[in-house]
């Protein structure tokens, strides 16, 4: 039903609109809990509601608790795959308000930390609140970066709310800046999310093929691609880089799991 109102919205140009009253609805449900936060922690830094929202959700204490957790499992997944573990340059492609790069310094100590996101007040909000270097990039590649300039890339669920053009253009530039033998991480839509897909859709996606349900601002939260394990494989060799390991969570939640890929070059 929710999945059929969405498209629905979608199709008449309205999901913006929706989108922008269900924050203001997410806002007065989280008050009473945001405020208690607040109060018993004045010292944490928390971006303003709309860049939160666009990140993740408005619950300020899950905001910042989910976020270090989920910081601490993608380094150790990551680091699982490194060789190199000291001095590490390390990108956070697609960083927003800086979610997930905040708590990167307690897990990869020592090492430079950069983030990039299309979002210019997501970025000032970045280099006024948080350690780490921070610039802008656009929709399409290139990033500000020199060939084989990272360690360790992640992109936390980035590329599910790109194009397929933004994929193939995306991927190469990722590679392109990250280091021989370096470790990327990024996390798609696989077989958990296929719930969410209509059957004309489950059938496309079933053949390999990316489903992208456009119709709005591309890389906003509301424009959402679906990634086969077959079409990223795909994706991923045609521009040089090497699965290392894919991770395609089968458990049931109300949220479905993203896959999660590690790759080099």
């Amino acid at each position: 039903m929710k999945q059929n109102l969405l498209s629905l919205l979608r199709a008449l140009n309205l999901l913006h609109f929706a989108d922008r009253i269900n924050f203001m609805r997410q806002q007065l449900l989280n008050l009473p809990s945001n405020r208690a936060f607040r109060k018993n922690f004045p010292d944490i830094s928390l971006p303003p509601d709309y860049l939160m929202y666009e990140s993740f959700s408005l619950n300020y204490e899950q905001y910042y608790v989910a976020s270090r957790n989920a910081s601490e499992a993608i380094a150790d997944t990551i680091k699982k795959h490194l060789k190199v573990k000291d001095n590490l340059s390390v990108l956070d492609w697609g960083c927003g308000p800086g979610r997930i790069i905040r708590h990167m310094s307690d897990f990869f100590p020592n090492a430079s930390l950069y983030g990039t996101d299309p979002n210019n007040k997501s970025i000032n909000w970045c280099q006024e609140n948080l350690n780490g270097t921070y610039n802008t990039n656009s929709l399409e590649p290139p990033l500000r970066y020199d060939d084989n300039a990272f360690d360790v890339i992640y992109g936390i669920s980035i590329f599910t709310h790109l194009s397929e053009e933004m994929h193939d253009a995306w991927m190469a530039e990722l590679l392109r800046v990250l280091k021989p033998g370096g470790i990327m991480y990024q996390t798609t839509h696989g077989d958990a999310t296929k719930i969410r897909l209509n059957s004309d859709e489950v059938r496309h996606f079933d053949d390999g093929n990316i489903v992208v349900r456009g119709k709005v601002v591309e890389g906003h939260r509301i424009y959402t691609a679906y990634q086969p394990a077959r079409y990223m494989n795909n994706l991923i060799n045609s521009h040089g880089g090497v699965v290392l390991e894919h991770i395609s969570p089968v458990e049931k939640k109300r949220i479905p799991p993203k896959d999660i890929w590690l790759i080099t070059k």
